[in-house]
């Protein structure tokens, strides 16, 4: 019997079992499906080869980008110029984002497969990721070439047609974007909210509304229409109109500036011409295919035929409810103008389910406008049910609309029916407090901060009870989902109340829904509303800190605006010193926002939250910006197991680069002054990676802040600054540790730290 080679034993060592452990390797084999009678890691490698690929689909399945690799590379050393194996490579590079080490590996598996169709489609594949989308065409095409030659089959071209079809729309939003970056370079009056908001639109610009809202349709060439079973009619090109060369733009003095413009706006419209020509084969083909239904979307999207886009949409959804790219095509055309009216009229008098489904489905995807409306008719459709109120609430804090989610809840617990345990047996006391709450100015304004101090002038109200003033007291209640749910309503509004000023009311509501928090047998950490309940109790903890209102001299100074996530709530309404002025913090809630979030690329709703924050700022306002926490705890490790980067310090380099490049543009397009807040590091576990995060992230700011774009619109100094005081909340040693009187609950700071937070602000020049 022979020895197992070392590349086995590496193999083998990566899949966890030891190449003497034959009762180990036997138990993989079995899970394998091994019917062979011999330890295989003693006879074929081929047989060990198919186990390693068993195991590493099964790491990718749960999106386990690393171990996977792993594997692939143990393998590899035994069969190195396995085409197969190196096209595995090749694709998890392209899943991990990694264009550039995608194409190293399509090369060597065409180099060993050469005339392969399968291969030159990877390459081209992989060509076009890395944005090389020329030589993405002509491999494709090289692949149909070797497909007809080898007799592969129609169902093998359609494939590749539609491979084909991909490229070519990736070439054309790349080209798009190019003519943008261009205008943009060109037009300095271009805003912040022009460029960073409408990002959120995706890599489908040109059907983006324009600035006056009219739905723009460009690059109408040929003649090709189609009257399919969708009731309606496609145009991807249309005689009538050739692609439009301007001699009148902005910079029509500059001809080499022109003359790249026209040659950007002929190649994207032949581009897109193409591709639609493209998809029209194969639609025509096979008018039941998914996925050459959901290139016909994206092309009728391109072209500003919304409704087509919408009703294809639509149909896709219904076959495949679970997948993101149709609900990010849906959510690109319900950005547009009068768009939710268009899907409003194809789809009827839709129910409650329906909407709420719509709504869930865009919102993820930027569409927050869309899905505010959509859960509202949801909720008038069913006025009763708490699931759609509570996602409405949501919905309507991603726009800062507090003002609306308190009025939401008062009428839900006006009408509901449900009932709580502790003191909400009747909800009287709740809405009697929640009536009480003056109309919201403005997102920035302060005047529930001071309604809500009159409140306590008024009616001499002492501080909600204590947590120990009532546990022994609760009598217990196992409840439903929809009395949870409506818990998630009380704690909702009691954040909206406390970000927004209305620190009385959020007292009282603490303390009554307390009792109620307290009655449940199952602690609420461990049910669907855990965040909600997660914010509730901070806040309840901070409301008991709050022994008498702010002074009517503390309830008039001018704000000091701290924006971030739930980490921002510490030093909410306490007063602070910069550059020898009083300033009261103001808090400026962005619900689970990571850095990474605020990418140019992203479409997640907290960016959308982020942007209308800042877009709703007077110029020269001075923000204090609180990210990165959650980054560290739950992003940067997991990136790297996917192999976005290949360390923790390049996954810190790069998410430390996006804030600086986001903070500068604040500065220069918003006119704001901003100061870099320390993460805190409450949580030991993270330490470890927010320790060497600080590190960089200062060093970055510091550097930034020496730039002429940190001095924004032509202010003599620096608009930014790096609140130096991580250090301060830390415990030195090996180990370092929070400071004692710094800890709270487990996870934010302690009020108490405000005294280093201003001590840093009084710092400033």
């Amino acid at each position: 019997m022979c020895a197992p080679s070392s590349a086995a034993i590496d193999l083998f060592s990566v899949l966890g079992v030891s190449a003497k452990d034959d009762q180990g390797t036997v138990r993989i084999w079995k899970d394998a499906n091994w019917t062979g009678s011999d330890n295989p890691i003693h006879g074929d490698l081929t047989y060990v080869m198919a186990v390693a690929m068993a195991q590493a689909d099964r790491a990718l399945k749960q999106n386990l980008i690393k171990p996977a690799n792993d594997i692939y590379q143990a393998a590899l050393k035994m069969f190195p110029e396995d085409p197969d194996l190196l096209e595995r490579l090749c694709r998890l590079w392209l899943k991990a984002g990694h264009a550039e080490r995608a194409v190293r590996y399509a090369e060597q598996a065409l180099r060993h497969a050469q005339g392969s169709s399968t291969k030159l489609q990877l390459l081209g594949e992989a060509y076009s990721a890395w944005g090389e989308g020329d030589k993405a065409i002509e491999f494709l095409e090289q692949a149909l070439k070797a497909c007809e030659k080898e007799h592969e089959g129609q169902s093998r071209k359609m494939e590749l047609l539609l491979s084909l079809a991909k490229i070519f729309h990736a070439q054309y939003s790349a080209l798009s974007l190019d003519l943008d970056l261009e205008d943009e370079e060109e037009d300095k009056d271009s805003s912040l909210s022009e460029r960073r908001l409408n990002s959120q639109q995706g890599a489908s610009t040109s059907a983006a509304s324009s600035a006056d809202g009219k739905q723009s349709v460009k690059h109408k060439t040929r003649e090709a229409t189609v009257t399919d079973k969708l009731g309606s009619r496609f145009t991807p090109g249309d005689s009538s109109s050739e692609p439009s060369v301007s001699t009148t733009d902005h910079c029509a003095n500059d001809s080499a500036y022109q003359a790249k413009q026209n040659l950007l706006r002929i190649k994207a419209a032949t581009t897109l011409d193409r591709c639609g020509l493209l998809v029209m084969e194969l639609v025509l083909a096979d008018k039941s295919n998914w996925d050459y239904l959901f290139m016909y979307a994206t092309i009728a999207l391109e072209r500003g035929h919304l409704e087509d886009a919408i009703k294809v949409s639509l149909s896709l959804l219904v076959q495949r409810s679970k997948d993101s790219n149709v609900k990010a095509l849906l959510a690109q055309c319900l950005m547009l103008s009068s768009s939710l009216d268009v899907m409003m009229a194809q789809i009827g008098g839709s129910s409650a389910a329906a909407m709420a489904y719509l709504a869930n489905c865009v919102k993820d995807h930027g569409a927050v406008t869309a899905a505010v409306q959509l859960f509202l008719k949801a909720v008038l459709l069913e006025p009763s049910s708490s699931t759609y109120s509570l996602n409405y609430l949501h919905a309507l804090e991603l726009d800062q609309q507090y003002d609306l989610v308190v009025k939401e809840a008062l009428r839900f617990c006006k009408d509901g029916s449900f009932r709580l345990g502790g003191d909400l047996t009747s909800l009287t006391s709740v809405v009697s407090e929640l009536q009480s709450v003056c109309t919201l100015q403005h997102m920035t304004s302060l005047n529930w901060l001071r309604a809500s101090a009159g409140h306590y002038d008024a009616k001499g109200d002492s501080p909600p009870r204590s947590v120990a003033g009532l546990s022994s007291a609760t009598l217990k209640v196992a409840y439903s989902p929809d009395q949870l749910e409506l818990l998630a309503i009380l704690f909702t509004a009691t954040k909206v109340l406390y970000v927004g000023g209305a620190l009385h009311q959020a007292g009282r509501l603490c303390e009554l829904v307390e009792t109620a928090r307290l009655a449940s047998t199952v602690e609420l950490h461990k049910t669907k509303i855990r965040n909600e309940a997660a914010y509730f109790g901070c806040i309840h903890r901070l409301s008991l800190q709050f022994k008498a209102p702010l002074t009517s001299e503390e309830l008039n100074l001018k704000p000091l605006y701290l924006c971030g996530d739930s980490h921002c709530l510490s030093a909410a309404w306490r007063v602070v010193t910069l550059r020898g002025e009083r300033r009261l913090i103001q808090p400026l809630l962005i619900t689970g926002c990571k850095i990474w979030h605020l990418r140019p690329k992203s479409l997640f709703y907290p960016k959308l939250q982020f942007m209308n924050t800042m877009k709703k700022l007077k110029p020269g306002s001075q923000v204090v910006m609180l990210f990165g926490e959650i980054d560290c705890r739950e992003g940067l490790l997991l990136a790297v197991q996917k192999c976005k980067y290949d360390s923790l310090s390049e996954g810190i380099s790069h998410t430390v680069d996006i804030y600086v490049e986001l903070l500068l543009e604040l500065i220069q397009e918003l006119d704001l002054e901003l100061f870099v807040h320390p993460i805190a590091p409450v949580l030991k576990e993270t330490r470890p990676v927010v320790i060497p995060f600080m590190s960089v992230l200062k060093s970055k700011v510091l550097k930034a802040a020496t730039t002429p774009q940190a001095r924004g619109q032509s202010h003599p100094s620096s608009r930014l600054h790096f609140l130096d005081f991580f250090d301060d909340l830390l415990v030195p040693g090996e180990v370092p540790a929070l400071k004692s009187d710094l800890e709270f609950d487990g996870t934010h700071l302690s009020p108490e730290y405000i005294k280093i937070l201003s001590s840093s602000l009084s710092a400033i020049k």
